[in-house]
């Protein structure tokens, strides 16, 4: 069976902007079948889907959790082997035109108004949602990182020490598990403090080319992330403080695994051939945050119109054609100029 121990540290890093690139594409095919979650959008879909609903909950188990793992992967070549990031103003900088221009550029000219096409919200709610970030739909990732990137940056020295690294990952999920329950969620800063452990994961991961981790064959980390997969979608029907802790504690050892599982398998898929010369991944490449800051009030308008209407199933399909090809569109359209570019996080 094969492991992950060996690696090229080069080359391993070149396949993380191919991973990043298919876990955004998987982020946007998952909110396709959240609506049959039951809580998501109007949450009342007419018919009931459970097996699209176990696919969304599937998706929803590790993409954004891989993609805190990578982002740390790629903040530790910089910041410990490249000795870059040295001055903070100008690193704060760079990341807020990369993440914060583009949230409230999208959430400005097209989440805002479309969404409450959808919904009676006053001026007050949309201010604490949008502008102060609490509940802002898609956006909430781009929040999520910028924060943790600067936790990161603050204690990237203490980090270097594996035992301060492990404990200041468990501090940081009860502080965002705690800080959740008690207090708004401004800037989602609750929800980075849920992620860091997930970013520092990454980190050491880059920074220790064998281990224990490398150790483990990829398929394993699939086979434990599955079965956790299982066992949560079991426990999410039980009841009571006890139920939700056991859930809880099941389920970030459930995202764990299957953070690493993302990573490692999408590392085997990119070597297994030249990803970089493929025109379709370079095409979505270039595209894939546009699509992701776009992408999900068209979803809006598909099952608006469609649920009731048409099988669920055939419902999703054209979910997922009407969705890609509108956001590849305007994706499309907002790349060719330098000024729409730098609006949505591009070079």
């Amino acid at each position: 069976m094969q492991t992950t121990k060996n690696c090229n540290p080069s080359i391993e890093l070149e396949n993380c902007t191919f991973a990043k690139t298919i876990l955004m594409l998987i982020v946007v095919l998952g909110h396709c079948f959240d609506f049959w979650t039951g809580s998501w959008f109007t949450a009342n879909p007419v018919y009931h889907a459970p097996i699209l609903g176990v696919i969304a909950d599937y998706c929803n188990s590790f993409h954004i959790f891989a993609f805190a793992l990578i982002s740390g992967y790629i903040f530790s070549y910089i910041k410990w082997e490249k000795n870059g990031y040295k001055d903070f103003g100008r690193f704060i900088i760079k990341k807020f035109k990369r993440l914060i221009v583009p949230y409230y550029f999208a959430a400005i000219i097209w989440i805002i108004p479309l969404t409450n096409l959808f919904y009676d919200w006053s001026i007050k709610e949309n201010v604490v949602r949008f502008i102060f970030s609490t509940n802002p739909a898609q956006l909430w990732f781009l929040w999520m990182l910028f924060d943790v990137f600067i936790i990161a940056w603050l204690l990237s020295n203490a980090l270097r020490n594996d035992l301060i690294a492990i404990f200041v990952a468990a501090i940081s999920f009860g502080i965002g598990f705690v800080g959740n329950r008690l207090l708004p969620n401004v800037f989602c800063i609750w929800t980075a403090f849920l992620y860091l452990p997930f970013f520092i994961l990454g980190m050491k991961l880059r920074e220790h080319k064998t281990g224990v981790i490398r150790s483990i064959p990829w398929p394993v980390y699939t086979v434990v992330h599955i079965v956790l997969f299982i066992v949560c979608e079991y426990l999410n029907t039980r009841e009571g403080a006890t139920g939700m802790l056991l859930t809880k504690g099941v389920e970030l050892v459930m995202h764990i695994a299957g953070a690493l599982s993302s990573f490692f398998v999408l590392q085997a898929i990119a070597g297994k051939f030249s990803w970089k010369y493929n025109r379709t991944i370079r095409y979505f490449i270039d595209r894939a945050m546009p699509i992701y800051l776009f992408h999900q009030q068209v979803i809006y308008f598909v099952l608006f119109f469609l649920n009731g209407r048409v099988n669920p199933y055939i419902n999703s399909i054209i979910n997922i054609l009407v969705t890609f090809m509108a956001s590849i569109l305007i994706a499309s359209a907002l790349i060719r100029f330098k000024v729409t570019r730098t609006l949505v996080g591009e070079k």
